[in-house]
C-alpha cells in the first residue's frame, strides 16, 4: 500500500516538473522574442527604409506577430506622426524594403539568427544597418566628386 502511494506520489511530481519545465521554456521564448510559426521557432524584423534602401528604424516580435500592429512603433522610431497621404510615384518603389531585407540578410548572422537574445540580435542589425549606410554615404560623396570633375 505504502509503495503504491509513493509511486503515485512520484508521478505527480515528475508530472509537475514538467510543467514547471514547460513553462520556463515558453517564458524563455517569450524573453528571446521567439515565436511559433510553420517553420519552427522564429522572429520577426518590422523596419522602415528610405527611398535608397537604407534603414530607419528596426522593431523586433515574435514570429507569430502580426505586422499591422508594428507599423505605429516603427512610424514612432522614425518620428512621423500617422500614415502619409497616397503617391502613386512613390508607391512604385515599395519594393525598397524588400531590397533592404535583402542586404540585411546578406550577413549569415542575420539570415539565420544565430544570437540567443534578442538585444545581440538587433545590435547585429544595427551593426549591419551602420555599414549599409557608410556604404551608400561613401558611393554619394564618390559620385559627388566625379560630377565636380566633370564640369
Amino acid at each position: 500500500m505504502r509503495s503504491a502511494k509513493r509511486a503515485k506520489g512520484r508521478r505527480r511530481f515528475r508530472r509537475e516538473e514538467r510543467r514547471r519545465i514547460r513553462r520556463r521554456r515558453k517564458l524563455r521564448l517569450k524573453a528571446a522574442l521567439l515565436g511559433r510559426s510553420r517553420g519552427g521557432q522564429t522572429s520577426k524584423v518590422h523596419l522602415a527604409a528610405d527611398r535608397r534602401c537604407r534603414p530607419l528604424a528596426f522593431v523586433l516580435t515574435a514570429g507569430q506577430a502580426a505586422d499591422g500592429p508594428q507599423f505605429i512603433p516603427v512610424l514612432d522610431k522614425v518620428r512621423i506622426h500617422g500614415p502619409v497621404g497616397h503617391d502613386a510615384e512613390l508607391y512604385k518603389e515599395r519594393n525598397t524594403v524588400e531590397r533592404l531585407i535583402n542586404k540585411l540578410k546578406a550577413w549569415r548572422g542575420i539570415a539565420t539568427r544565430y544570437d540567443k537574445t534578442p538585444e545581440s540580435y538587433l545590435a547585429g542589425l544595427h551593426l549591419r544597418a551602420s555599414v549599409i549606410w557608410i556604404k551608400d554615404l561613401t558611393r554619394m560623396r564618390a559620385e559627388s566628386r566625379a560630377g565636380h570633375r566633370g564640369t
